[in-house]
């Protein structure tokens, strides 16, 4: 027992147990992000995997009390939790990797929710010996005192307080400041360091144990996604909002990748302006504008500039681009690595909608692109609220166009967001296309007619064969009101994103 008497060290230990448990949640999400994504799912089953491993932990925390009440065997416990804290980033790291690239290489569900179950398994381990620390601190101090009612509501106020510290000190200035992992092992280190205490005998084994785990996290270190032959990282980046990487192919063309590490959310080729990619279709978009005007053009997701770089290519001086991007880390990558800095246009560091409900003006061109990953579409920009926005930013002339990604067939994704889109706008078209890495829904609407078999004569060359299978594939869609309408009160993206990614949707 430390000797500054055993009801403050039981409070500490409460309010690290609080502190540790909310910082690991939120650091979980962060170090899971990059390979399995940042949907609603990953944060229902983080928090219900911490709340299994709170459940577990309560459970046999009381039934160990009774059996051992000892502070010391508490200690060792937390000591062990702290040590599988510290070596989580690296084993993470692996298993999502792992997933990754199997998901990579066959788009195997099955497996990839395989690898999820395991990283989700480990993470509870510990966390059901943070659970333990309440009734067992409980039981200790019963022992030895009859205010037990009392002390047992301090040591509950001390693990809320904790766990209060603990999720605001990752989000606002541990991981922003020092990253992920540094934030887990600051934490892993701090459950280290006290349970120690409970090693008061046996110090030397304790030093050679952690010397130990250090040597293989050291060895283990990170491991990168097998990103295919050929390819080499240039920047990692962990922002507020994603998990950034840079890639570059033998031929120079760069990649910008978000979290799962799949999807590519813009391309830069210093060979080439089309990418083969769905940007090349938002080319054809200002030849629907009456020749008389000077597009304004509104893209809502930057990523890496790829569509902004392909407009002023084929527009030049006759074009005027804005940009909305809400990740600064992104901006900064998509200047040094993907030329922006040559495009000319306005980029604001602001969340799309947002910038809709407080900025004034109207624009000819809206772009919505503002994929979190693979396949994931922010809710926010799907509903039937945020159409209405758009619709209320577009001028009389002008066309709003979005992709989605998914299969040709069965796309209720797709079909949920162009009936959204129709229930606002008089005409909405779509059309599925193929493409260099999959298959993808565009929708097109306006308040006007679009005509797009006059569209192909109207273009440069390089654009004629985009607008011709516009022209034969743009289908009208009708507002149907028996169909989905997505709302801010009720938008199951997710789960239509589940359902087209089970029907075999890719990107």
């Amino acid at each position: 027992m430390p000797k500054f008497g055993l009801k403050p060290f039981l409070y500490v230990i409460g309010f690290v147990s609080g502190v540790v448990v909310m910082a690991m949640e939120i650091s979980f999400s962060r170090l899971l992000a990059p390979y399995f994504g940042t949907s609603l799912f990953l944060w229902t089953n983080l928090i219900g995997a911490i709340l299994v491993g709170l459940a577990v932990g309560y459970y046999l925390g009381g039934y160990l009390a009774e059996l051992r009440p000892q502070l010391d065997l508490l200690l060792k416990l937390l000591f062990g939790a702290g040590i599988v804290f510290a070596l989580v980033p690296s084993l993470i790291d692996w298993l999502g990797a792992q997933a990754a690239t199997l998901w990579q290489a066959n788009h195997d569900l099955g497996l990839f929710l395989v690898w999820w179950g395991i990283a989700v398994t480990i993470l509870v381990l510990p966390i059901a010996v943070l659970g333990m620390a309440s009734p067992y601190l409980m039981k200790i101090y019963s022992l030895q005192n009859s205010q037990f009612g009392r002390v047992s509501g301090g040591i509950s106020f001390a693990f809320t307080v904790g766990s209060i510290l603990g999720t605001y000190l990752p989000t606002f200035w541990l991981i922003p400041n020092y990253g992920t992992h540094a934030t887990i092992l600051g934490f892993a280190s701090l459950l280290i360091v006290m349970g120690a205490v409970g090693w008061s005998e046996n110090w030397l084994r304790v030093i050679l144990l952690l010397a130990g785990i250090g040597l293989v996290a050291a060895v283990w270190g990170q491991p990168l996604l097998n990103f295919g032959s050929g390819l080499k990282l240039l920047v990692q980046k962990e922002s507020l909002y994603n998990f950034i990487r840079v890639l570059e192919d033998k031929s120079g063309n760069r990649y910008l990748i978000y979290n799962v590490g799949i999807g590519i959310q813009s391309l830069y080729s210093p060979q080439r302006i089309l990418t083969g990619f769905y940007y090349d279709y938002y080319n054809l978009l200002p030849a629907l504008v009456p020749a008389h005007q000077r597009p304004k053009v509104l893209l809502l997701g930057l990523a890496g500039g790829t569509i902004l770089r392909q407009l002023q290519h084929f527009y030049g001086n006759n074009i005027e681009l804005t940009a909305v991007e809400i990740d600064p880390s992104v901006i900064v990558l998509s200047r040094s690595y993907f030329g922006l800095n040559d495009v000319a246009v306005k980029v604001i560091n602001q969340d799309a909608r947002v910038f809709l409900q407080t900025q004034q003006g109207q624009y000819d061109i809206i772009i919505v692109d503002a994929y979190q990953n693979e396949f994931e579409i922010p809710w926010t920009l799907a509903t039937q609220e945020f159409w209405h926005l758009v619709h209320s930013r577009l001028s009389s002339d002008g066309v709003v166009a979005s992709n989605v990604i998914g299969s040709t067939q069965q796309n209720k994704l797709a079909e949920a967001i162009a009936n959204t889109q129709a229930s606002v706008f008089a005409n909405t078209y779509t059309g599925a296309f193929s493409e260099a890495h999959g298959q993808n829904e565009m929708i097109v609407s306006a308040n006007h007619p679009v005509d797009f078999l006059t569209l192909p004569s109207e273009l440069v060359p390089q654009l004629r064969s985009l607008a011709q299978t516009w022209a034969r594939d743009l289908n009208t869609v009708a507002y149907d009101p028996h169909q989905p309408v997505l709302t801010d009160d009720r938008a199951p993206v997710e789960i239509l994103t589940s359902a087209m990614v089970l029907g075999g949707g890719r990107r």
